[in-house]
């Protein structure tokens, strides 16, 4: 009976549930994958221009990022809310809309390229850039509403891998092509990048097919409205990414740009990973019917984004000059603090869990909005502020307090409404990896303190052998890998001893 008691202990995972841990993990490696090209594509342009030069195509960068937002409308969520997609997408005019706005969008940009650069960010270099830039707007928005009707059909992989994969493969060997063939400017680089996204795009209209899934009856007006609030909750929440290198470059220098970016970048890897799992359960949040089922997938995506998310950032933040030094050069390793703070920010934003994404399919998109555009108000103000008297440092601070003030807000939101119910129990063990993780890194670091090389294999291989285990072991949904299966066979051994 002892035996008995102690299997019922661990809950029974499903098949579903298996298969959601399978797809996240396959979504995560894909999402680690694409950020890691990303990065190389940024190493690449920040060793080939150097700060100043760098922080010209940055600018351009944010300039296209910005038309990318507000050109979506909203579309993605709204075809993953009302389960448009394939053909459907053509059919109820989603993909023709999205075409129109992009395409404006991005021709606007190019138009006023001149007076954004000199006007916005005295920095009349990045002119040519931001106009190379401008026909990303199109191509990166359709494919991430191709995308989206993908993750709809439950073709998960296939989307991640159009918006993950397929969007910086491309670009990256533009930018490499350019760095070996052609003079490396920030205008050079930028149109590499743009030609790079082509062939993605037309491998996911190839594989757009007539779908079964139909999509869920609703007035046009009650779509609209979603839209419009789901475009304001993201584009917001993303402004509140970029607000800081917004300011930084409206404030500061190019090269304090330049330098602020290379932070940004590396701090965007266990993000990413976070908002790839998020993404995962987000059609599951919008499908679930009732309290226990959104709060057994909730807990599900929170738990994968704490094991996932926290080891990784804490050994970053440990080792952040040591990743700088190495990937960006000595110019660069000045901005080690930066990154600190940003990864803390992640880290805190993790142990939420994907508050907004379940507030904005639970039907409370417009208590998300305020969320978001809150946090972003108080985003600038606090930039605005602290980049003035601390320069860079200012914009880490008021970044990290940001992100995991909105997080908190939007987790309380969830329980207050109803929405969910927070499974605390367990999720300390995380904590306790990560101080194993950073115990066993140190330790092995006192024999080869100058070996720059065995800092950057230990932590990889570290974190690596981290998220096998967590991608591997099925982890049960509201409770903790660790802790629970540890309690299991302590009860089954205790239960064979008394017998």
């Amino acid at each position: 009976m002892k035996d008995d008691l102690a299997k019922a202990e661990l809950p029974q995972v499903g098949k579903a549930q298996s298969s959601g841990l399978k797809t996240s993990a396959i979504s995560g490696v894909l999402t680690l994958t694409a950020r890691t090209v990303y990065i190389l594509s940024q190493i690449v342009l920040a060793q080939s221009l150097g700060p100043e030069q760098f922080g010209y195509f940055v600018i351009a960068w944010t300039v296209a990022g910005l038309g990318i937002v507000f050109s979506s409308l909203g579309l993605p969520q709204t075809s993953l809310r009302y389960t448009v997609a394939g053909h459907h997408l053509w059919g109820q005019g989603y993909l023709g809309l999205s075409a129109i706005s992009s395409c404006l969008v991005g021709g606007l940009i190019f138009a006023t390229a001149p007076f954004v650069a000199e006007r916005f960010f005295d920095a009349p270099g990045a002119t040519n850039a931001i106009k190379a830039l401008a026909s990303i707007v199109p191509l990166t928005v359709i494919c991430a509403l191709l995308g989206a009707g993908f993750r709809t059909e439950k073709r998960i992989i296939l989307g991640i891998s159009v918006n993950s994969i397929g969007l910086n493969v491309g670009p990256f060997l533009g930018v490499a092509f350019t760095a070996l063939f052609l003079d490396p400017t920030p205008e050079a680089f930028a149109l590499g990048w743009s030609i790079g996204l082509t062939p993605t795009l037309l491998i996911a209209l190839l594989k757009t097919r007539r779908s079964d899934v139909q999509p869920k009856a609703a007035r046009t007006m009650e779509k609209l409205r979603f839209g419009i609030q789901s475009l304001g909750v993201h584009s917001v929440n993303i402004i509140n990414m970029w607000v800081d290198r917004l300011m930084i470059g409206m404030l500061t220098t190019t090269t304090q740009l330049g330098l602020y970016q290379a932070a940004s970048l590396l701090s965007m890897i266990p993000m990413m990973l976070g908002t790839t799992i998020g993404a995962v359960y987000e059609a599951k949040l919008a499908q679930a019917k009732t309290i226990e089922e959104r709060s057994e997938v909730y807990a599900e995506a929170q738990m994968l984004q704490v094991h996932l998310v926290t080891p990784g950032s804490v050994l970053l933040i440990f080792t952040a000059s040591i990743w700088l030094e190495l990937f960006f050069g000595n110019e660069f390793e000045v901005s080690a603090p930066f990154l600190g703070l940003l990864l803390l920010g992640q880290t805190l934003k993790a142990w939420c869990g994907p508050a907004l994404i379940a507030l904005n399919m639970g039907g409370y998109a417009g208590t998300a909005l305020l969320i978001t555009g809150g946090g972003f108000v108080t985003n600038v103000g606090l930039n605005f502020w602290l980049i003035g008297q601390f320069g860079g440092l200012g914009a880490a601070i008021a970044t990290m307090a940001v992100t995991t003030c909105v997080a908190l807000i939007a987790l309380y939101c969830c329980v207050s409404y109803g929405l969910i119910r927070v499974y605390l129990h367990g999720l300390f063990a995380a904590l306790i990896s990560t101080a194993g993780l950073i115990v066993i890194y140190f330790g092995l670091r006192t024999f080869f303190e100058q070996w720059i090389v065995f800092d950057f294999v230990l932590v990889v291989f570290l974190i690596a052998v981290y998220a096998i285990l967590v991608a591997v072991v099925r982890v049960p949904p509201a409770y903790d890998l660790f802790s629970l299966e540890m309690r299991r066979r302590l009860l089954a051994c205790f239960a064979r001893i008394s017998t």
